[in-house]
């Protein structure tokens, strides 16, 4: 039997100023554990998407990711400082 198993998915998140988009997340805590001219993978834990410096209107304003975290409200009180 060939082995089929997923090892993981990435989305693709757009960014209209992707300097400043690294910038956002890394003050997040997340981290940009590489990042070349038109992509950056960025991680917190094992949790990972690829942001791109790619930006379409129509895209990005149907474009959702979903965090899910152990904490919602030490996450919040996190992004509010």
């Amino acid at each position: 039997m060939p082995n089929i198993a997923t090892i993981e998915v990435k989305a693709f998140v757009p960014s209209r100023d992707f300097a400043l988009s690294k910038r956002f997340y890394n003050d997040l805590g997340f981290a940009i554990a590489w990042s070349h001219d038109h992509v950056a993978e960025v991680r917190h834990g094992e949790a990972r998407f690829l942001l791109q410096n790619f930006y379409n209107a129509e895209h990005a304003a149907n474009f959702m990711i979903h965090l899910f975290v152990a904490d919602l409200d030490a996450w919040w009180d996190h992004v509010q400082r």
